[in-house]
């Protein structure tokens, strides 16, 4: 879905997950992403995409989270874990662990 890996840096990643959910799939209006040592912090606005509460959400994350976490893994070529997600005011929050 995306015409290229983006490299290691949180503006190469903010690039490429608003070009994805904002172009390809149109489920949110854009993203921000912040990057503090091993900690990833990602804003996604105006998502369009009920993340759900149940099992499948408590255990794997839910579905904008599993894509930020996976295309940020790829970008890095590290393993991550997401730490936290919560929607609030019109936005998502991932927040993102770097596993080195």
């Amino acid at each position: 879905m995306l015409d290229r890996k983006p490299g290691a840096t949180p503006l190469e990643l903010e690039g490429a997950l608003t070009s994805l959910f904002a172009g390809t799939l149109g489920i949110a209006g854009g993203t921000r992403v912040i990057c503090e040592n091993d900690h990833i912090k990602v804003e996604i606005a105006r998502p369009r995409l009920d993340n759900g509460s149940g099992w499948s959400h408590h255990c794997l994350g839910g579905p904008l989270a599993t894509v930020v976490a996976s295309v940020a893994a790829e970008a890095w070529d590290q393993p991550m874990t997401i730490s936290q997600e919560e929607q609030t005011d019109g936005k998502y929050c991932v927040e993102l662990e770097i596993y080195r």
